[in-house]
């Protein structure tokens, strides 16, 4: 379910009638998607995520889908089984809305492989079962604005010689692929609070 609905971007935008609400439907979607890869996350809206981090004897993670709504499970095991035996007790950790996951100071040392409040240095070794995202009633007035932008952008573009065709249904329209450096200044910088640390 897009973040954006189609009679707002209509509004936005200033289209009347239907004519072009294949295009748009298509467009919403890959708009989103694309500035969710621009700001390195796997999508801007609410869900399950599940990630791996090197472990690499530190003490913190940043987390990529936020804004952080509730941390399910926390493993640290170097032979990336994440059985029980792994799992920090929800004690031992802390998390913030924006992204950042860490150990507590005081973090049992009962666990195989945590040590001193430290994950242990592995490949993949860190793994955070997580909620995360943003809805249609939550999501920030600046990233709705930025991705009503691109979708006007992607829409006033449409047709030009750089442009590849698609298809949608009995709607052909010609369009761009979604390339960070084409994206008007504007876009980019509406975008850059969100993106996730590289």
């Amino acid at each position: 379910m897009a973040l954006l609905t189609l009679s707002e971007v209509k509004t936005y935008l200033g289209v009347g009638g239907t004519n072009e609400d294949d295009f748009l439907n298509a467009v919403i979607p890959q708009a989103e998607a694309a500035a969710a890869r621009f700001c390195r996350r796997d999508s801007f809206e609410s869900g399950n995520f599940t990630e791996l981090f090197d472990g690499r004897g530190m003490n913190e993670v940043w987390l990529r889908n936020t804004p952080i709504l509730s941390v399910s499970s926390v493993h640290d095991d170097i032979e990336n089984n994440f059985d029980s035996n792994t799992e920090l007790a929800a004690s031992d950790f802390a998390f913030s809305a924006d992204g950042q996951l860490w150990l507590k100071p005081s973090a049992e040392l009962g666990s195989r492989f945590l040590r001193r409040g430290w994950f242990a240095n592995g490949t993949n070794n860190v793994r955070v079962v997580y909620d995360g995202g943003y809805t249609a009633q939550t999501v920030p007035h600046d990233l709705r604005l930025a991705l009503m932008e691109l979708i006007g952008f992607v829409r006033g573009k449409a047709g030009t010689e750089a442009f590849s065709s698609i298809n949608v249904g009995s709607y052909a329209r010609v369009m761009r692929p979604a390339f960070a450096d084409a994206w008007p200044k504007d876009i980019t910088l509406l975008l850059a609070p969100f993106q996730h640390p590289a």
